[in-house]
């Protein structure tokens, strides 16, 4: 992101912050987003301030690799307002290994967890992890083996496992054309509930239970890309035919483009018990599954084979009850 364009985001954001709003928050995406520690610094500096003068609060969240993090990083950007980091760990270290090399093929695993190992005193921190359906049944050796290292749920705020989506248009890497393509795929539903048993067995906080609201129905849910470009959701972010304006002339979602209304638009929704859960489900997983959101990203045959299994785990671990 160029000078120019960030001192045009700052403008945006601020012009955003209408009376009654009392909060910014950012999340920082990448790449890798510590290799631009500089400009990160730079837009929650101005952004705290600016809240704090009128009597708002800013924070803001780091994705990243992991493998950058310094005590002294984390404790610089604590001053502007870091709320937390996410770090993504792909299963254990062979598993992860395979999948997350450095660039030169080196093996990333032991860096990263030394690193979380150094900040997770100074932040908090949320685990990440991307499976499939070959690896998932490897993510609880992952959890053990952070365990028997000291990054236990006292260290790890919360563990959010998810399954690595398919991705089918210009934007799909050559190397690899595996991953989930839609969500009642009969072993995503074993597989969420095994990763998450496996973490809640293990001490550590999960996602809680609640509807998960496509982003594209959040009016402050914006994507700023690198180039002042804006979208309604991350996963959008450079896909030209859903840019919704820039940071210069304004942000204008358009109804039509995105679907806004897509459930009303379906016979089914209406009559789904699941409706208030979905909404017509993840506008970017219809996109990927048929190329446009004309359509609904139907969760109900998902939720009902997962719900009695995720309510059971809350019972137990959240509330230590039998469940009936």
């Amino acid at each position: 992101m160029s000078e120019a364009t960030a001192q045009a985001a700052i403008a945006f954001i601020k012009s955003r912050y209408r009376e009654g709003k009392g909060r910014i928050h950012l999340d920082f995406y990448g790449g890798e987003t510590l290799l631009y520690t500089p400009r990160l610094l730079q837009l929650a500096k101005e952004l705290k301030r600016f809240a704090e003068e009128r009597g708002g609060r800013f924070d803001c969240n780091v994705v990243s690799n992991g493998s950058l993090l310094t005590r002294e990083l984390i404790q610089e950007l604590k001053g502007v307002g870091l709320a937390g980091i996410k770090v993504t760990i792909d299963g254990p270290a062979a598993n992860h290994n395979l999948f997350r090399p450095y660039q030169d093929g080196r093996p990333s695993y032991e860096r990263i967890v030394a690193n979380l190992l150094a900040v997770s005193d100074l932040t908090e921190v949320t685990l990440g992890g991307n499976f499939t359906a070959d690896n998932y049944h490897l993510f609880p050796q992952l959890l053990d083996d952070l365990l028997a290292r000291g990054l236990g749920p006292k260290q790890i705020k919360r563990v959010s496992f998810a399954m690595v989506m398919a991705i089918n248009d210009r934007f799909a890497s050559p190397e690899y054309n595996g991953g989930c393509t839609a969500c009642d795929e009969p072993w995503l539903r074993e597989a969420m509930l095994q990763v998450r048993e496996a973490a809640l067995a293990r001490g550590y906080q999960v996602d809680p239970l609640r509807p998960e609201v496509c982003a594209v129905l959040v009016d402050d849910a914006l994507a700023v890309n690198h180039d002042g470009s804006l979208y309604h959701c991350l996963p959008l972010a450079g896909r030209e035919e859903y840019r919704c304006g820039d940071v210069w002339t304004g942000f204008a979602p358009s109804v039509a483009s995105h679907h806004l209304d897509n459930w009303q638009q379906d016979p089914r929704c209406p009559e789904c018990v699941y409706l208030p859960l979905c909404r017509g489900g993840c506008r970017f997983s219809v996109y990927q599954a048929t190329g446009a959101m004309a359509g609904v990203d139907c969760k109900q045959s998902y939720l009902a084979a997962t719900i009695p299994g995720l309510l059971s785990q809350e019972l137990r671990w959240r509330y230590g009850m039998k469940p009936a």
